[in-house]
């Protein structure tokens, strides 16, 4: 293993209140609340955000979800917007030396506005595509998200991009997808994000309602079930049991 973090943070960003059938392609419309994770890694030269979560404002002012918010509905209060975990943490936001976003749907890059000051980190392919979505995942798409002053860095695949912290091209979900894998003291933690969506996606091999392209997802699937049969902890990005099963958040791996 190269180098490696000091620690990542697994930090509660809020619920999301969707049909079962479009998370797993199971289950049909029953129900479900699903959390929204977003990470903090400390390198020990600096820290690096995975994800920024819901853009809290919709709280107090819902047309900045838009009509997505009448199909996935958000269940936030302010403390879980991404400066305030943040905070619990004793993090200031001006302290994130980089943002990486797993993609640009809503619930992943609504805190992007406030990190102007650092560059966020995206696949090519995935800005590219956001610009002029199509398909069965369009709708996740908003522009007052993503399309905000910052510095977007395109990056192509895999690579390094602080010590211990790589991500990884999981395209499928949408056509730039990427995951991260963060090397620590106590071995390699995988953060799949929406490549895939629960514990059952990655055992089962299952094919959510919501991609780009089936058989990139279920590439990308297999992938990240390879990485934890090699021993790492392989983290899915929108589990309802997900805190059941890791603790309270936030959650401190070392």
């Amino acid at each position: 293993m190269s180098a490696t973090a000091r620690a990542l943070h697994l930090m509660h960003g809020g619920w999301l209140r969707l049909e079962r059938g479009f998370l797993t392609g199971e289950g049909g419309s029953e129900e479900v609340r699903v959390p929204v994770p977003m990470a903090l890694v400390d390198t020990g030269e600096g820290y690096v955000l995975f994800d920024t979560g819901m853009n809290c404002e919709g709280i107090r002012d819902p047309n900045v979800w838009g009509e997505r918010a009448s199909t996935i509905r958000p269940a936030l209060v302010p403390e879980d917007d991404v400066a305030a975990r943040l905070a619990e943490l004793g993090v200031r936001r001006e302290e994130i030396t980089l943002v990486i976003n797993s993609h640009l749907h809503w619930d992943h890059c609504g805190g992007n506005r406030l990190f102007p000051h650092c560059p966020i980190l995206v696949q090519r392919a995935e800005l590219e595509f956001a610009r002029t979505p199509s398909g069965p995942v369009r709708g996740g798409y908003m522009a007052n998200h993503f399309d905000v002053p910052v510095s977007y860095r395109a990056v192509n695949g895999d690579a390094e991009v602080a010590p211990g912290v790589h991500v990884l091209a999981t395209h499928g979900h949408t056509p730039g997808h990427q995951s991260l894998s963060v090397n620590l003291a106590g071995g390699r933690v995988v953060l799949c994000a929406d490549a895939a969506y629960t514990y059952d996606t990655l055992e089962r091999r299952l094919l959510s309602g919501n991609v780009w392209d089936g058989a990139e997802t279920l590439a990308s699937i297999e992938r990240l079930r390879r990485l934890g049969e090699e021993g790492s902890t392989v983290v899915p990005g929108h589990d309802p049991t997900l805190w059941e099963r890791l603790g309270p958040p936030p959650v401190r791996f070392e």
